[in-house]
This record gives structure tokens, C-alpha cells and sequence, in this order.
């Protein structure tokens, strides 16, 4: 190997061939101020990278979609928290606006009831959107409370 990686990347060999690869991509992002939810979809923004390998999200623009940037299978997370007492809806990832790849229902509400999500998801090819949006049950507002890297948070990483 004539050719030294870079910091951080590993040599990998396939079929006798010898390659540096950065050995894994993903993203974890934030809120650091408060979201208003009212009845209805709430799409979640994201103003805080905490890391972003591959240039998935922006804060600048789309600040509430990561786009992947490469076809294989991703684990993906999000927490949110209701902030009001009696809190209760419905959190969901999606890919695109339509298509569900995770969700969970709180029914019975609570002050600070924490909702955490996880999935894992095979993208065939690049490019698909992903969000975190959060539907309060109808008559129910919230607030989405900011707390550095605890809520709310959107992960993933690419694990194939």
C-alpha cells in the first residue's frame, strides 16, 4: 500500500484488495430551545449537530429532514418529551411524510413523559428523507422542551 489513510479511517481488504474506509457514518442532532406542539402534525427542527459525518442534515436548510446519503441499513432514534401535565399523541420517524418506519402512542399522559423510538431500516438507494414528527391527541397541546443531547434528539448510524 503505497497511499497512508486518513485520521480516523481503517484498512479494509475485499477480494485481496486493500482499501482505507472510514469505518462507520451516522448523525445525532438537537434542539436547543423549545417547540410549540398543537394539534395536528408537528415536523421537529433540528438547530444542533452533535456529529454529522457524511453532510446528512443541515441547519441552514431543511433543518427538520436528514437525507441519506448512502444506499445500506441504518439504526435510527429519536426521544422526544411532553412537557405538559396530561401530555399524550403520537411520535413517529418517517421516511418521507408518508411512510412510517417507527411510532409509539402515549395514552396516558403525564408531566415530562419521555418517548423514546428506535428501528432498524434498509435503504435500497440514496437520497430518501427522513423526519421525527409528533401528532398531540386532538384537544391536547404540549411543548417540546430543549435539554443539550437529551430532547429532543434524532439519531442514526449506518451498520451495513
Amino acid at each position: 500500500i503505497t497511499t497512508a489513510g486518513t485520521s480516523g479511517q481503517v484498512l479494509q481488504t475485499t477480494a485481496g484488495a486493500a482499501t482505507w474506509v472510514t469505518p462507520g457514518v451516522g448523525w445525532r442532532l438537537f434542539h436547543n430551545t423549545s417547540q410549540a406542539l398543537i394539534d395536528g402534525v408537528n415536523v421537529l427542527s433540528w438547530n444542533t449537530e452533535v456529529f454529522d459525518t457524511d453532510g446528512f442534515h443541515s441547519t441552514a436548510v431543511a433543518s427538520s429532514v436528514v437525507t441519506i446519503t448512502s444506499s445500506g441499513t441504518y439504526l435510527i432514534g429519536a426521544a422526544v418529551e411532553f412537557l405538559t401535565s396530561g401530555a399524550k399523541g403520537q411520535v413517529l420517524i418517517t421516511v418521507g411524510s408518508t411512510t412510517i418506519v417507527s411510532n409509539m402512542v402515549t395514552l396516558t399522559g403525564g408531566t415530562n413523559m419521555r418517548v423514546p423510538l428506535m428501528t432498524a431500516y434498509n435503504f435500497a438507494t440514496s437520497g430518501a428523507t427522513l423526519m421525527v414528527t409528533v401528532q398531540p391527541i386532538t384537544g391536547t397541546t404540549n411543548e417540546q422542551p430543549s435539554a443539550a443531547e437529551y430532547s429532543p434528539i434524532f439519531w442514526g448510524w449506518k451498520v451495513s
